[in-house]
């Protein structure tokens, strides 16, 4: 789904498309919708809560990369559209980066899913846009 070749326009496109594609498979499954706003990260906690505690299951390794890279997109498009960042690929991975800050939106997502809570999304993402100077 991402670009094979580095074009910064292709990849923050295939990026948002994956935000999308998070937000359009969560209406199907979940009874929540994900506006882009920085309050809907705290319904993504929820949703990743629910994934820990057992109220919903995957399968295997397979959808914790899939779902990584589909909610990293989304958190990543919540930063990109209340902050001055922009999606980059820094060491074949995508991400944002703003001044002299670069944040790995997938990875992130992947270590809420597999070390837990401690890995705060919304933390996250709220500091990286305070950084921005441009928050809400």
């Amino acid at each position: 789904m991402l670009p094979r070749t580095f074009d910064p326009a292709e990849l923050a496109s295939a990026m948002a498309a994956l935000a999308n594609r998070a937000v359009g498979e969560t209406r199907v499954r979940h009874r929540d919708e994900f506006d882009f706003s920085v309050e809907s990260l705290e319904w993504l906690e929820e949703l990743i809560w629910e994934y820990d505690t057992g109220l919903n299951e995957w399968d295997s390794s397979a959808d914790t990369d899939l779902m990584g890279t589909l909610w990293g997109a989304y958190i990543g498009e919540v930063i990109r559209r209340h902050s001055r960042a922009k999606w980059v690929l820094s060491h074949n991975t995508p991400a944002l980066q703003l001044g002299g800050f670069t944040v790995f939106p997938t990875n992130k997502v992947r270590k809420r899913l597999t070390e837990g809570p401690e890995h705060n999304l919304i933390n996250f993402c709220g500091l990286f846009i305070e950084l921005s100077g441009r928050g809400e």
